[in-house]
């Protein structure tokens, strides 16, 4: 009877070890897919005094319209670009985009460029196309 006894608290230690693996397992696996999920950073809102008054024209991303390349420009290029086109900067934000009709990638005999300012929107219905002569 001895020898049973000890029998089953060994049965009973080993299903109480199982039952611990499972369960540390599936901790572990609620704990991996809660850490998955994508995390929301909340940023704190900036107050209307700390606000920029405008945007900085250097700032403007431009972006050749056949070959889709990144065009840099050397400092105040963009802004003396938007002054000829009458532009004012108080109606730029970093929406704005300036695209070249080409670049020196695509062409490289030409050396003027026709140059636009879109507003890049994630609606349809706000598309605002600003014009200028330059």
């Amino acid at each position: 009877m001895y020898r049973h006894i000890s029998f089953f608290s060994r049965a009973f230690g080993q299903k109480k070890m199982r039952h611990k693996r499972l369960v540390a397992a599936h901790c572990a696996l609620r704990r991996n897919a809660h850490q998955a999920l994508p995390k929301t950073i909340k940023l704190p809102k900036i107050p209307d005094q700390l606000r920029p008054k405008f945007f900085d024209p250097e700032l403007l991303y431009v972006e050749c319209g056949r070959c889709g390349a990144p065009v840099l420009w050397e400092h105040g290029r963009a802004t003396l670009l938007l002054q000829e086109a009458g532009i004012d900067p108080m109606e730029l934000d970093s929406s704005c985009l300036l695209v070249t009709d080409a670049c020196p990638m695509c062409s490289s005999k030409k050396k003027q460029y026709i140059v636009q300012i879109f507003r890049v929107s994630t609606s349809t219905e706000n598309i605002v196309h600003l014009t200028g002569n330059a």
